[in-house]
């Protein structure tokens, strides 16, 4: 099933060259049900792996205490370290049965979320211990429908 995305000229000036790539595309927008079927009316249009940096609020990272070693630690810290980037990091030792618990990570361990990232961590531990959490959904403020009275307001 298809569903038509309208992108209104504001919103394709901002987004042109996105819109003239062949890569996937995440698009934030309202969804408005029709007869024909639902419609997005596009606020924001962003290649896949660039949505995954501008939306991407933290990673949480599992370390299984039975599956880690200090070997293991010394090289997710290289591997932060060479992914830096502006997103929040946050580990959790998880031991089997007994409960999980959270390491205090310094502020300046920060990473660029990528698919890169996300597959060099669960090859180095052996599972997919990743967690994305998502920044809150923030569209742009709604422009005022125009009614044919000149001033937005409701004619009346």
């Amino acid at each position: 099933e298809t569903i038509e995305v309208i992108v209104f000229p504001t919103t394709f000036q901002r987004c042109y060259q996105v819109l003239s790539s062949q890569e996937p595309v995440i698009v934030q927008g309202i969804v408005q049900k029709e007869e024909r079927g639902p419609k997005i009316l596009a606020e924001n249009i962003d290649l896949l792996p660039d949505a995954l940096e501008k939306y991407t609020d933290k990673i949480r990272i599992r370390l299984d205490a039975d599956k880690t070693n200090s070997q293991k630690l010394e090289n997710l810290k290289k591997t932060l370290y060479s992914f830096h980037g502006n997103c929040p990091i946050l580990l959790t030792v998880h031991f089997p049965g007994q409960g999980e618990v959270d390491i205090e990570v310094l502020k300046d361990i920060t990473v660029k979320p990528s698919d890169e990232f996300t597959n060099t961590v669960t090859s180095l531990l052996g599972y997919n211990g990743i967690t994305v959490s998502k920044k809150p959904n923030q569209l742009p403020p709604r422009k005022k429908k125009w009614n044919g009275n000149g001033n937005g307001k409701k004619a009346g």
